[in-house]
């Protein structure tokens, strides 16, 4: 599904496997932001790969500001993904890298990426906001599945499998 994009990623730009929210920036039109946990789709590509600078595609979702959204019930490979945990991201633990593995639930976190770790979960991670400050009231749902974890057989992408309600 086509979406608008907030204004600020016609610059910053997105990955391919990287998670959106929806958000609302006054006009009516359906327009989405990087998630922070909550989320309503995901890019299967990212705003500039590298396989489109010499097609058609070169620039076309940063210059009319749009996106593809794209919903559960796919299998996708991604190399959008944390690897490191949340407590590790914010200083709060060492830099251990996050483990994933096949059949491993797999969630969306604050920066929009995939990750094993469930961020809503107060008995895991110490309370704390989203990152616009509202409060986190429900537990996340799990986003997908990990069918492949990362390695180097290949290339360090991760598939997943998403759920179908998503």
């Amino acid at each position: 599904m086509p979406v608008q994009i907030a204004p600020h990623l016609s610059t910053r730009g997105w990955a391919g496997g990287e998670f959106f929210r929806w958000v609302d920036i006054g006009n009516g039109t359906p327009c989405v932001d990087i998630a922070d946990g909550r989320y309503c789709g995901f890019s299967a590509f990212g705003s500039s790969e590298d396989g489109d600078q010499y097609t058609a595609m070169t620039n076309q979702n940063t210059v009319y500001d749009y996106a593809n959204l794209y919903f559960g019930g796919t299998f996708f490979y991604t190399r959008t993904y944390e690897r490191y945990g949340y407590m590790a991201r914010h200083g709060l633990g060492p830099m251990v890298p996050l483990v994933y593995t096949s059949s491993q639930y797999l969630y969306v976190s604050e920066n929009g990426r995939i990750t094993p770790e469930d961020e809503s979960d107060f008995v895991i991670f110490p309370p704390h906001p989203f990152p616009d400050g509202s409060p986190i009231l429900a537990r996340f749902v799990f986003f997908g599945v990990c069918s492949v974890p990362p390695q180097a057989a290949c290339k360090n992408y991760i598939g997943v499998q998403t759920n179908f309600g998503v």
